[in-house]
């Protein structure tokens, strides 16, 4: 069993940026780095709780965007 890692294109409006992300096939939620976050201009449209894996809870900013990956668009939050 090992890592894999993926880079997708992620937009939002007419702004874009190639990510590297670590796959996590049970993950319903995609992470992205805060400098990636401001530079799409991405802006919080709630707030939700997560519970990490030491069982610790942490609230985090969510928002939508436009993940892209071998020529197939999905919007994401």
């Amino acid at each position: 069993m090992g890592l894999v890692y993926v880079t997708m294109r992620v937009s939002h409006g007419r702004r874009k940026q190639r990510v590297r992300f670590l796959v996590d096939s049970g993950a319903i939620y995609s992470l992205l780095p805060a400098a990636v976050w401001r530079k799409l201009g991405l802006k919080a449209s709630r707030r939700m709780e997560f519970t990490l894996a030491d069982g610790e809870p942490v609230l985090r900013s969510v928002s939508h965007c436009v993940f892209a990956y071998q020529g197939i668009e999905a919007r994401a939050r």
